[in-house]
């Protein structure tokens, strides 16, 4: 349900929940500063968009879409699923080379791009019906507490929709190793 989605900061969100929420750059590299880092592919198929995403694709949800859900992990806890979809051209992903990233993170390639540009931040607390809640589900995290965030990256026109789900554990996970900075601050 697309109408979840909103660019302005969610009512009751903490500072901490904010900041990770609307920050620019790369969510990897500072989810690598929390800890020991992993990405785990979860699925990779060519399949069709919910309503929503076809939205924000700018594509109807009987085109086919590349879609790609992976578990970010920290010491090998799972703390953000993600989804990332672009639509099909020709038989071939608009961003044909994100078939071939395998466990890598895209964000060595979003990040070192010149002419690709991020949209906005949108975020969200999904409901059981998204696709986020159901991938955290499928990943053994309850589904009551979620966070998302979700942007548009666009290359010669070509749109790519990543959304980010935060699972309650990160939220924990945050506050326990940034204690000892606000501490020493």
């Amino acid at each position: 349900m697309d109408n979840l989605w909103t660019s302005l900061p969610l009512p009751g969100l903490s500072d901490d929940q904010r900041h990770w929420l609307f920050a620019p750059g790369s969510l990897t590299l500072r989810l690598k500063a929390l800890g020991r880092f992993s990405l785990e592919v979860t699925q990779q198929r060519i399949d069709f968009p919910e309503p929503g995403e076809a939205h924000a694709l700018g594509c109807t949800t009987d085109s086919p879409a590349w879609i790609r859900e992976v578990a970010l992990k920290i010491d090998d806890q799972v703390m953000v699923c993600a989804r990332s979809l672009t639509p099909m051209r020709e038989r071939r992903p608009a961003w044909p080379e994100l078939a071939g990233y395998g466990g890598e993170p895209l964000g060595s390639m979003l990040y070192n791009t010149p002419d690709i540009h991020r949209g906005a931040f949108e975020c969200q607390r999904p409901q059981a019906d998204d696709p986020l809640s159901r991938l955290a589900t499928s990943l053994g995290q309850p589904s009551g507490k979620l966070l998302a965030r979700r942007s548009r990256f666009l290359r010669d026109g070509q749109p790519l929709l990543i959304a980010e789900c935060f699972v309650e554990g990160f939220w924990a996970l945050l506050q326990e190793r940034s204690a000892p900075l606000k501490l020493a601050i």
